[in-house]
């Protein structure tokens, strides 16, 4: 299949892609302060696609400033439930975020979610990884205290969870950020592919380092191993800028794996 770019022109940043039972494909994306929140879209073979509309509806964002919001939602299909994660931040200036993260289900795109289940308030970006009907959420760790060793951006954290008790057990850091390109990750997500566990994340800030990491391993919790190089960059290119996302890695229909 070849893919011709971009294949949604204009303004959809954090694109994240699932892929249901019935073989469609489904993208979702940050809307910030913007309702209704969660804008998505479908299709059958990663080109061409349809827009669904805002997911979030009924969504209060009164009083958010622009630029906070939801941001970097997750979506994921699992034991017949479309899973969506996502981020509502409360002010963007200064270094509390004041974020919360939070998870709704549904059995169907077009059907109404589920109530919201609070999640964390520990950074942004969750994700929602699914094995053997158990799930597990990952997210950066924002970190503001000015403490030795502590970055805002203290690497990535692992917990497990479920909808009725919410976050299980503690919270665990798989990836720290101390190698990283401008010493941050950021927009993880996990995937398995023949016996690997791979987290696929933002590396080095929103500015032309901007680049997309992979790291492996045999174990959900880790250690990692990090790719040296990173799998998508413009960093000294001299191809035309573009902004890499989230990294969010989604098998085709022909079995080639993209990168949105």
């Amino acid at each position: 299949m070849i893919v011709e770019n971009p294949v949604l022109p204009g303004w959809h940043p954090d694109p994240c892609i699932c892929r249901d039972d019935e073989g469609w494909y489904y993208l979702v994306t940050s809307t910030f302060q913007w309702v209704p929140g969660i804008s998505c879209y479908r299709s059958r073979d990663l080109v061409y696609w349809q827009s669904l509309g805002g997911l979030l509806k009924g969504l209060d964002l009164r009083g958010i400033p622009d630029s906070a919001g939801v941001w970097a939602p997750d979506l994921t299909y699992a034991d017949g439930l479309f899973w969506l994660a996502y981020t509502i931040a409360k002010q963007i200036d200064g270094i509390f975020k004041d974020v919360k993260n939070y998870v709704v289900t549904s059995k169907r795109i077009g059907d109404p979610w589920s109530a919201p289940v609070f999640l964390n308030a520990s950074g942004f970006d969750p994700s929602i990884f699914h094995e053997q009907g158990r799930h597990y959420l990952i997210n950066p760790q924002w970190d503001p205290r000015p403490l030795p060793g502590h970055h805002r951006f203290n690497g990535l954290i692992l917990q497990e969870f479920d909808c009725v008790h919410g976050m299980l057990g503690n919270s665990r850091t798989i990836l720290k950020n101390d190698d990283a390109e401008n010493g941050l990750r950021e927009g993880p997500h996990i995937l398995k592919y023949n016996g690997w566990y791979y987290i696929a994340c933002a590396e080095g800030g929103t500015g032309r380092r901007h680049r997309i990491r992979m790291a492996r391993s045999h174990n959900l919790w880790g250690p990692y191993e990090v790719c040296p190089r990173p799998l998508l960059c413009s960093w000294k290119s001299a191809a035309t800028l573009r902004k890499a996302g989230h990294g969010n890695l989604i098998q085709g229909p022909d079995g080639s794996w993209y990168v949105c």
